[in-house]
């Protein structure tokens, strides 16, 4: 049984299309609406509605349009809602903000959103992965590599495998192995909470942080540290910790090494191991990245052999001509809008295109009834 009672239709809404459907039945008692919390700069605010287990505390605001337009509240009361925001992060609540028109227009995207925040939640999540992992015939075969590699006094290499063959889980396995404090580092928010997911389930009682931007209270002192390069890279945020602080120090999507962001946290960092993950060892600017970890190539395995030894299922590219004028698509430097490209590619005579080599291919093969 819910404990309050949603206080308008927008949380009865929330309540009845996004919370509810999510979570499990069992854990109905975890969600508290207009849930009282106490300020550390003193004073009460009151959370919409609050999700909190043993292991987790999810704060959820539901907002209506007109209240950020301007003139419609004072300033005085938008201001007091960042600051309880803030508040809130620093006291270790995951912060989710659902809009009146995002609950009924687009319930699925709040509904993954939501997701995506319980994840880890044994309690929460119905598809929770348990803790514990038993490593692959794969991953036991890379790890004897690391052990051997380390034995002959080797403190860096390079791990090269695919996408898909384990190689988050195979650090945090080689990092529960050496021991210590690990420093965990690339170039991606979502990498980072899936990494982080991986870690707690090799290592369910070590203490977990982030040094990126979706984390105001930034993580200096736990056990396993998980940083974005962007969000480390200045000197006055490594060179907080000393140079051999972490035992084991890990750095994925490592092609991106050789990069000026990633050179001075790589060269400064004197961890008992480092280890450089990826999927793509050779960078199209040919600039080299394997004498970052002292020439030291541990481990490799191609798309092929993988497929090959059963570790992937085989694939087929289909490519299709872009006549796309991507001159008129918002670029930010690093991507393009994701908005902007789905309002070009994503239309029925391209997608006509790709069915029907699909069914093509899969006439050839004669199993058409997979496309059902």
């Amino acid at each position: 049984m819910i404990e309050g009672t949603p206080a308008n239709f927008a949380e009865e809404l929330a309540l009845r299309e996004i919370i509810h459907p999510v979570l499990q039945s069992s854990a109905h008692d975890c969600i508290h609406s207009n849930y009282r919390v106490d300020l550390e700069q003193g004073g009460t605010r009151f959370i919409d509605f609050a999700i909190i287990t043993p292991s987790l505390r999810i704060a959820i605001e539901i907002d209506g349009y007109s209240y950020h337009a301007e003139g419609a509240i004072s300033k005085k009361v938008f201001n007091d809602g960042l600051k309880r925001q803030n508040e809130l992060v620093l006291q270790g609540w995951v912060v989710i903000r659902f809009s009146f028109d995002q609950i009924r227009q687009e319930p699925e995207k709040c509904k993954d959103q939501l997701r995506r925040a319980i994840v880890t939640d044994s309690l929460l999540h119905r598809n929770f992965i348990p803790v514990g992992v038993e490593p692959t015939q794969l991953q036991t075969e890379v790890l004897a590599a690391l052990e051997k590699t380390r034995a002959v006094g080797h403190q860096r290499g390079l791990v090269a495998m695919p996408t898909g063959t384990g190689k988050t889980i195979l650090s945090a396995l080689d990092a529960k192995q050496l021991g210590g404090r690990v420093l965990f580092v690339v170039h991606n928010n979502e990498i980072l909470r899936q990494a982080e997911a991986a870690y707690k389930r090799v290592m369910p009682n070590r203490t977990t942080g982030f040094i990126n931007s979706e984390h105001l209270k930034r993580a200096y002192s736990e056990d396993l540290i998980f940083a974005n390069i962007s969000s480390i890279r200045n000197p006055s945020t490594y060179q907080r910790f000393g140079r051999e602080y972490f035992d084991y120090v890990v750095f994925d999507e490592f092609h991106h090494g050789a990069a000026e962001s990633y050179l001075k946290v790589v060269k400064y960092f004197q961890p008992k191991f480092m280890l450089g993950l990826t999927a793509t060892p050779d960078r199209t600017d040919k600039k080299e990245i394997l004498s970052l970890l002292g020439g030291n190539f541990i481990f490799g395995l191609s798309t092929a052999d993988a497929i090959a030894r059963g570790f992937l299922v085989p694939f087929t590219y289909y490519g299709l001509h872009d006549d796309i004028d991507y001159s008129n698509i918002r670029h930010n430097g690093f991507r393009y809008d994701t908005s902007d490209l789905e309002k070009v590619l994503l239309i029925p005579k391209r997608d006509k295109a790709v069915y029907e080599k699909f069914c093509e291919y899969a006439e050839k093969k004669k199993t058409i009834g997979f496309l059902d």
